[in-house]
């Protein structure tokens, strides 16, 4: 017998959140991608937008400054956002990817230090996970860091890209 998922209705919060994001995707998105993916530039007046309304701190906790949503209100609000362009939503992701990892491996220091201004977007995070010949297998990664007799860390391996690099303030390998 096969698994079966129950559908679920969205809270009220969720409501206007998806909302809110609904008409933000029709009024600004849809118009516009088109024109960023033709003339390949980068959508700095939506993310702006996507700062105003404090989706770069999605799930990031309220007392780092963020929205502290679950991540089910998370995926709700970036398959929205996929309506409208699926590029925004990488944009988004990848901070997500960033401040989770933050989140759960980073010190006290560094969460105080950049949460805050993560959850505003003013520091954006970025993603390096590919290498050469692997691709993106996770098992088959070589890229290591080892930590130096004076307690700093270097990272050892090549990386292929930076997903949301161009843009951003930290990168995530």
């Amino acid at each position: 017998m096969a698994a079966t998922a129950t559908p679920m209705s969205p809270t009220e919060e969720q409501q206007a959140i998806l909302e809110m994001v609904r008409e933000f995707v029709d009024a600004q998105i849809i118009p516009n991608a088109e024109h960023y993916d033709s003339k390949d530039e980068y959508p700095e007046p939506i993310v702006e937008q996507l700062k105003e309304l404090g989706l770069f701190g999605i799930t990031i906790p309220e007392e780092y400054g963020g929205l502290g949503l679950d991540l089910t209100t998370y995926v709700m609000v970036v398959e929205e956002l996929s309506r409208g362009w699926i590029s925004i939503s990488g944009v988004i992701n990848t901070h997500f990817i960033g401040s989770y990892l933050l989140l759960k491996y980073g010190t006290q220091e560094q969460k105080d230090k950049y949460l805050p201004r993560m959850a505003t977007g003013e520091i954006r995070a970025a993603f390096s996970l590919s290498e050469p010949e692997l691709g993106s297998d996770v098992q088959a990664i070589k890229t290591n860091a080892v930590k130096g007799a004076d307690g700093t860390w270097e990272i050892n391996g090549q990386k292929m890209w930076v997903t949301n690099g161009l843009m951003s303030d930290m990168v995530f390998v």
